[in-house]
């Protein structure tokens, strides 16, 4: 009896163990972490790529339908609210250059770590550019992350959320 009830508590101790993806060809090692975070990076250049370059259909693909996405302002927006400040550039990045405000042609990638949590990954970075919201600017520098869901076999934005910070440099 005593036999039989450590095979079965064995038995259902395994049973979690694998379910859980602790085994080891059910867990993510860091070779795979890294794969992923690779297919991540990817798909968040080609995020920042879609807004300078207007690309509705890109964005489309990229943000999830049910996208939250919050300003340093604490305002909230849905998907169509975040494809309307960008298509119609109510959103405008730009650095100050000897005293003249300049458009930002490169978004630059400071402190931006990856977070592997099996089909969610967190991207975060430090963003000390400026930008200008229906001509007013946004608190800066910030810091942000995005949230990535594969969903559907592909990896989609499905929040982003930005805070204003004191510090200058990450």
């Amino acid at each position: 009896m005593v036999r039989r009830f450590l095979i079965l508590s064995f038995l259902v101790a395994a049973s979690c163990w694998v379910s859980s993806g602790n085994l080891l060809f059910g867990q993510n090692d860091a070779s795979s972490d890294e794969a992923i975070k690779k297919e991540v990076l990817k798909v968040e250049d080609e995020r920042i790529q879609s807004h300078q370059q207007r690309d509705r259909a890109a964005m489309e693909r990229i943000y999830a339908d049910d996208l939250i996405w919050t300003f340093p302002t604490g305002e909230r927006l849905t998907k169509a609210q975040f494809l309307d400040i960008i298509l119609n550039e109510k959103l405008k990045p730009y650095v100050v250059s000897d005293g003249v405000q300049k458009p930002v042609t490169t978004i630059n990638q400071v402190d931006r770590k990856l977070y592997v949590f099996g089909t969610t990954v967190v991207v975060t970075r430090f963003a000390p550019m400026m930008e200008l919201y229906n001509g007013k600017p946004l608190p800066h520098p910030r810091r942000f992350f995005n949230v990535y869901v594969k969903q559907d076999g592909k990896w989609q934005l499905v929040t982003h959320h930005s805070t204003p910070v004191a510090e200058k440099s990450p």
